[in-house]
């Protein structure tokens, strides 16, 4: 097959065909056979290959291709970037951004701006990336685009800054409806909406009323979501008849309603309605009912929804797997994602990560490797998420060499991927890597939790750990105010016991202000390892006596 001299518009038609039937044949190969004989720099943008890499999750095909542009356009730039952002390399996306301000004259338009900030957003290791990114905003008068702005409060509300949020959206030159939602969303979000107050949902109820927006769909949908968080069923299920008219959406929304064994009936009811009103081919309320089903632990009932299923997507396999995996059907998990590959369809990290969780004991270990390979032939395993449960998983079964080798192998690494590594450490008792790890964490600016601080403080058992790691951790604690963590303090408590201090053990419990079940159980086991078994039934009597 020979191309002569094509012409722009037959190489887009060709890319328009390839995009309809890509699933049938190989891809990259066909990009490749195009381009042979064929300079399509001199023809057209290159941004459609671009677009198609990174489209199908082979980022670094896309990358390669783009080296070896002579001329790098607009359109070729930002694709590539909002393409990293796809697949979960935030890191580089935000270098690739900056080297093209550096080395051309190109303006960002606001989709790539916002995909940017999105992907600050995802990543808790990229804050001051997300400010420099806000100054660019500012300086290049970008804070009138809705979707840069509503990204801007989205990264802010997501890691906490409220303060910030407010000023932004203070400063905007323009407010819309769209900017007035998205504060309400982080507020709501950073549970500062007071919207877990029942007698405060039901006041916009009345001004839903008022207002007369009750005869709006939606509204009554979303009405239906906010009955449910206040587990209110009797009303979410009231407003089913406020409408003639039910969607899908209406009856997906009741049926998240009762995705647990104690709602199981209701929820078949609501099966019974789906049939009803012909929603049951309805893919998108088929891949509700299996979440429903899974969650309530009726494995045969999912089962029987996905077979009879006229259609099924991704969605519909990855939420089999889930269910599989979340009711202890590891090996069945594994055989799904099996039938998934051979059925020549398309996987996701959502796959990866679910088939992972069934990753449940050292038995599957051969499992999980392959698991780990097929991740890395489709392109996954550098997307945070797969990583993060990659590393999990190896520090779970005492691997954890292979598990600091796939989080060094990863583009960006966050608190969840250190948690992990520290955790697997202290787990097999490597105290001296779990401190490393945890002094290489501070070092890259990562913000450790309490979760960190507990794994930490578990790999600490002797004195000399003591001296040597333990006290410098409890002083950054005090400085971090982390002591009032009840789990952190339990740990400090367990943490001077293991290493031979009990007396300093003692001193914690005693200066702690509120003292619950949990730290009365640390300090008794602490006084019983050490033979002080009169001072542990004293303090077991006081915990008693304080019911």
């Amino acid at each position: 097959m020979a191309f002569l001299s094509p012409k722009p518009r037959n190489f887009s038609i060709l890319y328009q065909r390839f995009l309809k039937y890509y699933q049938s044949i190989h891809w990259e190969g066909f990009a490749l056979h195009l381009l042979q004989g064929f300079d399509p720099f001199q023809h057209i943008s290159f941004k459609y290959f671009d677009w198609l890499y990174s489209r199908f999750g082979c980022i670094d095909a896309a990358h390669h291709v783009f080296d070896k542009m002579p001329q790098r356009n607009e359109p070729s730039w930002n694709t590539l970037i909002s393409g990293f952002v796809r697949v979960g390399l935030y890191v580089k996306a935000f270098k690739l951004f900056c080297e093209m301000r550096s080395f051309s004259d190109f303006a960002s338009n606001g989709f790539v701006i916002s995909s940017l900030i999105a992907g600050c957003s995802r990543s808790n290791s990229m804050i001051s990336q997300a400010f420099q990114l806000h100054g660019f905003v500012v300086k290049s008068g970008l804070l009138d685009d809705v979707f840069v702005v509503t990204s801007m409060l989205h990264f802010y509300g997501t890691n906490g800054f409220l303060m910030e949020a407010k000023i932004l959206y203070q400063g905007m030159p323009y407010k819309s409806v769209v900017t007035r939602t998205a504060l309400m969303v982080v507020y709501s979000d950073s549970s500062c909406g007071m919207l877990q107050y029942p007698i405060l949902g039901l006041q916009i109820l009345g001004h839903v009323i008022k207002f007369g927006f009750e005869s709006n769909l939606s509204v009554a949908n979303s009405l239906i979501s906010m009955f449910d968080s206040f587990g209110y069923l009797d009303e979410a299920s009231y407003m089913r008849f406020v409408h003639d008219e039910v969607n899908s959406v209406t009856l997906s929304s009741l049926l998240l309603a009762s995705d647990n064994v104690d709602f199981v009936k209701w929820g078949r009811g609501i099966h019974g309605l789906v049939v009803k009103y012909g929603f049951h081919t309805d893919v998108c309320v088929c891949n509700t009912l299996l979440t429903m089903y899974s969650g309530a632990g009726q494995l045969d009932d999912a089962e029987l929804i996905f077979t009879t299923m006229p259609e099924k997507d991704l969605i519909s396999w990855n939420s089999m797997i889930t269910c599989y995996a979340q009711n202890g059907k590891s090996m069945d998990a594994f055989r799904f994602l099996s039938r998934l590959l051979k059925a020549r369809a398309s996987i996701n990290q959502v796959s990866i990560a679910s088939v992972l969780g069934a990753c449940t004991s050292q038995e599957f270990l051969p499992e999980g490797i392959i698991v780990h390979a097929i991740a890395v032939s489709s392109g996954l395993a550098n997307n945070l998420i797969v990583g993060n449960l990659l590393v999990t998983m190896y520090a779970n079964f005492g691997l954890t060499i292979k598990a600091q080798k796939v989080s060094e192998t990863m583009p960006d690494q966050d608190t969840v991927t250190w948690n992990a590594l520290i955790g697997g450490y202290a787990e097999n008792e490597e105290a001296d890597e779990a401190f490393m790890s945890y002094k290489l964490m501070r070092r890259r600016g990562l913000q450790e939790n309490y979760i960190t601080i507990v794994n930490v403080l578990s790999s600490f058992s002797s004195s000399s750990s003591l001296l040597m790691c333990g006290m410098s951790v409890h002083a950054h604690i005090v400085c971090k105010g982390f002591e009032s963590d009840e789990y952190v303090k339990n740990s400090l408590l367990t943490m001077y016991a293991k290493c031979g201090d009990l007396d300093s053990s003692s001193v914690s419990f005693n200066i702690s202000r509120d003292i619950t079940l949990v730290t009365y159980n640390a300090i008794v086991s602490a006084n019983a390892r050490h033979g002080r078994g009169e001072d542990a039934l004293k303090l077991f009597k006081n915990m008693y006596n304080l019911g």
